[in-house]
């Protein structure tokens, strides 16, 4: 299958590159000599180990071997590492001459006046490497490419890297409609993404190094990729959850149109499609970078409906205003034709075990006591369990747990005013000491995997299980529930 959508590639990409060569002088090299050595100048702000700069080693060397070593490539990464729109940086250094050519995000390209490129920001049109395949394959390139003449540049390649989800700071739960409500979400600059941030009740913004606001409270999730999820070394807890994403990134490969003859551009153009097939076939699959995750211990959960359906009918907020745009619609339409459907699915979160669907959790109560059980939690409690200082208001106070033959309601009371749910219903199940405490809707209608002892005096001491997502500060593991009835 990779094989046959590569030749597809290599295909679209020809075509991009030969509709903009067309009206270029078709002279080579000055009459009556051998062509001098070239070096071209390629910026980007990816840095070392990640997928782009793979790209970018793949076209290096594909213009190495097609030239013969007449063409070079001096290549610059980490262009406006440390900077704010760290994108918009390298677009600004190509499009000004510092550099010939760039390999940035498509993300970036619409403040640069670039539309033709934010359907593929768009959330929900593709969510998966093989329809992100497909559309790299397909005849929509040239069109997706085309919007970059207008600011003096030609697209050489449109590179399909991966999804991106939201990764949670100092929270445990899977992803739902309400998680980002009244967060700072740090996420790279890109006017469609942003906007699904904003519209899921996020406030994006787009700090390069931002250890120190995760760990001040301030910053409270980031867009990022599960390839990536082990490069964010925040000190937190942190949670991915792998089956809602923002957008399927691509990266875009450009060429100030003015430095280049047609002999030159039609070798990069050769060059980029050859980097476009060896990507293809070698990049890793969200499949792979998931376990990769998994296996490196890191916290990836997944969001079940009817949260999944909430998250999604919120997104399409920002996929209805961009379809009131003629040329975007336009775009859109084609990107949808090339994707297709999505395959099912079989990714599995790797931090919860616990199967997360109410109907898996049945009312057992084991030899676990029933009776009425209270515990004070206090800010310096939840600050010390990893909370972010701007949650703690909402979570402090007096926490009742009434617990009767498997089933339970529990109801929280503060000074202050609370925002979030303060009451409910749940169920758990215990076999010995094992106990699964399924939340109820109200909370997001997860499991959590814990154990649990009675002291002498009757309080329920739980601790996080086996099988317990690393990290959780769930309330009730704070400290002893009191038993009070």
């Amino acid at each position: 299958m990779r094989t046959r959508i590569a030749a597809a590639v290599m295909l679209a990409i020809a075509t991009s590159v030969t509709a903009c060569t067309a009206q270029q002088d078709a002279g080579g090299d000055k009459a009556g000599g051998d062509p001098e050595p070239v070096v071209l100048r390629l910026g980007t702000p990816e840095i070392e180990g990640t997928p782009g700069m793979d790209i970018v080693g793949r076209f290096v060397a594909a213009v190495r071997n097609a030239s013969e070593g007449a063409v070079t490539v001096e290549v610059t990464s980490g262009v406006g590492l440390g900077e704010r729109a760290w994108d918009q940086v390298s677009i600004e250094a190509l499009t000004s001459g510092e550099y010939d050519l760039a390999l940035i995000p498509a993300r970036a390209w619409h403040s640069a006046g670039v539309s033709t490129l934010e359907a593929l920001q768009l959330p929900t049109l593709i969510e998966t490497d093989e329809q992100a395949d497909r559309v790299a394959g397909s005849s929509a390139v040239p069109d997706l490419l085309s919007g970059l003449e207008s600011i003096g540049l030609t697209g050489l390649g449109l590179y399909p890297e991966g999804l991106r989800h939201i990764v949670t700071f100092g929270a445990t739960e899977p992803f739902t409609a309400g998680t980002l409500r009244g967060k700072v979400v740090r996420a790279p600059r890109a006017d469609t993404p942003w906007a699904t941030i904003s519209a899921l009740g996020g406030t994006p913004v787009d700090l390069s190094d931002f250890a120190d606001e995760v760990a001040a409270g301030t910053v409270h999730a980031a867009e990022s990729s599960l390839a990536l999820l082990g490069t964010l070394q925040t000190g937190r807890t942190q949670v991915m959850t792998a089956n809602v994403s923002l957008y399927y990134k691509f990266q875009v490969l450009a060429a100030r149109t003015e430095v280049l003859d047609a002999s030159t551009q039609q070798l990069l153009m050769e060059a980029a499609a050859t980097a476009a097939s060896v990507t293809l076939a070698d990049r890793p699959t969200e499949e792979a970078a998931l376990q990769a995750a998994c296996d490196s211990g890191h916290g990836v959960v997944l969001t079940l409906e009817p949260d999944l359906a909430d998250v999604r009918e919120v997104m399409h907020q920002t996929v209805d205003a961009a379809l009131e745009n003629g040329t975007t619609a336009r775009l859109v339409s084609a990107v949808r034709q090339a994707a297709g459907d999505a395959s099912p699915t079989t990714l599995n979160g790797c931090a919860d075990p616990v199967e997360i669907d109410s109907s898996s959790v049945e009312p057992l109560p084991g030899d676990l006591p029933d009776g009425v059980y209270r515990i004070e939690v206090t800010d310096a409690m939840l600050l010390d369990a990893g909370m972010p200082a701007s949650d703690v208001p909402e979570n402090h106070g007096v926490y009742t747990f009434t617990l009767s033959g498997g089933r339970y309601s529990w109801n929280q009371k503060a000074d202050n005013v609370l925002n979030g749910a303060t009451e409910g219903t749940g169920v758990y199940e215990v076999h010995g000491d094992r106990l699964t405490w399924l939340w109820g809707t109200e909370m997001g209608n997860y499991a959590v995997a814990l154990t649990w002892s009675v002291r002498d005096d009757g309080a329920l001491v739980l601790q996080a299980g086996p099988d317990h997502l690393p990290g959780d500060f769930s309330v009730m593991r704070l400290g002893p529930l009191v038993r009070i009835n």
